[in-house]
């Protein structure tokens, strides 16, 4: 018996043992399962989230430079900046002259090799009309002495009548207006205000200031830095040595109205060279320019952004401002990795942010303002115009069609509402591009 129960209890021992491991096992097992389980569900989600996200991100940048992206074509010619007007032969046949002194070294650089330009190419097709109307407004071209940009106090400190051919006038003309024109952009950028630091208000600064001297320059910065015709006459006051000259009196010093003599023979007309066809609030044309050569953004943004836009858009806005076809917020270049913006070839147009902006009147301040850029589409390098969820495009000039854009629960060829809709479908703003 003893022997039988020994071997008995041996078995129940193995047994026991077994039977112990085998639930251990079961118990490690359930254990791990119990461990990971709260983060299979986060995991997986992951696996399947962060992919999606990466192909959505991915299509809607191509989508949106699909859409955004203009094509410059690399063909010859460049675009007016603006037009002149009642500009004599006089003066213009000396326009290549100018071209080429505003080419030349920068004067403060004489001696130097490696001095760049005056100008750039940019800049000289943007301010080449300005050149010309300011020498017609100093003398039309048709002076005894041959100082036809009226520069002799430039060259002989102070002293008149000491140029006696164009050729000189010319050399000095321009460094003169380099000079004023580089220190009123420089103290115009160091403001950081968009109402100073503008091309309207630069251009306007320079002009004074080459009829006044660069005394004017410091004399507007430290009076407001934003030209008007009231701080010339201030200007001239406090420098007058007589007070009876005429039309000017009391303002005898200068010309306080020299701008606007300027802008006399500038051309900001609206009518433009395209014939538009007008097909109820949204104009189109028969036919279209697409074959543009590119431009660097050699330009201050007009709109105050802190970035550089191309000649083509700085001409643009300030065709629709100097016309005053738009008196609401506008912003062109744009910090943004896409698009046409951070290269300096759109402006939007805003009337009321967030909100569908189609009241009546707006809806005509549109239709004014979509009509002048047609007219002027070949003069501007227009490329396409966004506005109420349709585009225009030069690829098919002769109609709008549904702009097509979707982002998220944003689908534009759907009715939709609310502050994101308006602005991606461009109900709120009308988007300009150029090429």
């Amino acid at each position: 018996m003893a022997a039988w129960a020994a071997v008995v209890k041996k078995g129940l021992t193995k047994a026991g043992k077994a039977v112990g491991q085998k639930a251990l096992s079961k118990a490690t097992e359930a254990t791990k399962r119990f461990q990971w389980r709260p983060f299979v569900l986060p995991l997986l989600t992951m696996i399947v989230l962060i992919p999606a996200l990466v192909i959505f991100f991915f299509v809607q940048v191509l989508y949106n430079q699909f859409v955004n992206d203009a094509e410059a074509s690399a063909t010859s010619g460049t675009s007016s900046v603006i037009g002149t007007k009642g500009i004599n032969e006089a003066v213009l046949k000396w326009k290549d002259e100018m071209m080429a002194a505003m080419a030349k070294p920068k004067p403060e650089c004489a001696g130097k090799s490696d001095c760049g330009p005056m100008f750039t190419p940019d800049e000289i097709q943007q301010l080449i009309p300005y050149i010309l109307a300011l020498t017609m407004a100093e003398s039309g071209g048709n002076v005894p002495n041959g100082d036809i940009m009226q520069s002799s106090e430039s060259m002989c400190g102070g002293k008149m009548g000491c140029i006696t051919d164009p050729i000189t006038s010319i050399k000095y003309g321009i460094e003169h207006f380099y000079k004023v024109w580089i220190e009123v952009k420089d103290r115009a950028a160091k403001t950081n205000n968009s109402q100073v630091n503008n091309f309207d208000n630069i251009i306007k600064i320079t002009l004074q200031s080459y009829n006044f001297g660069s005394g004017f320059t410091g004399f507007a910065f430290a009076n407001g830095a934003i030209y008007s015709e009231e701080l010339a006459k201030k200007f001239a006051l406090k420098h007058a040595t007589r007070s009876d000259c005429g039309w000017r009196s009391p303002y005898c010093y200068g010309n306080f109205k020299y701008v606007e003599k300027v802008f006399e023979f500038l051309d900001f007309s609206s009518s433009g060279s395209q014939q538009v066809v007008q097909n109820g609030n949204l104009p189109t044309l028969q036919s279209a320019k697409s074959n543009f050569s590119p431009e660097g953004q050699s330009v201050i943004d007009p709109t105050g952004t802190g970035g550089n836009v191309t000649p083509r858009l700085a001409a643009m806005y300030n065709g629709v401002k100097s016309n005053n076809l738009f008196n609401h917020s506008v912003s062109c270049w744009g910090n943004r990795t896409w698009g046409e913006h951070p290269k300096g070839r759109a402006c939007d147009f805003m009337f009321r942010f967030g909100e569908n902006s189609n009241s009546s009147s707006e809806l005509a301040e549109a239709q004014k303002m979509i009509t002048y850029l047609l007219q002027n589409q070949e003069k501007f390098g227009i490329y396409y115009i966004i506005w109420q969820n349709k585009i225009w495009s030069t690829k098919d000039p002769t109609r709008w069609r549904q702009y097509e854009f979707k982002s998220g629960s944003v689908d534009c060829t759907k009715p939709g509402s609310g502050q994101q809709y308006n602005t991606l479908c461009h109900n709120d703003h009308i988007h300009v591009s150029v090429y």
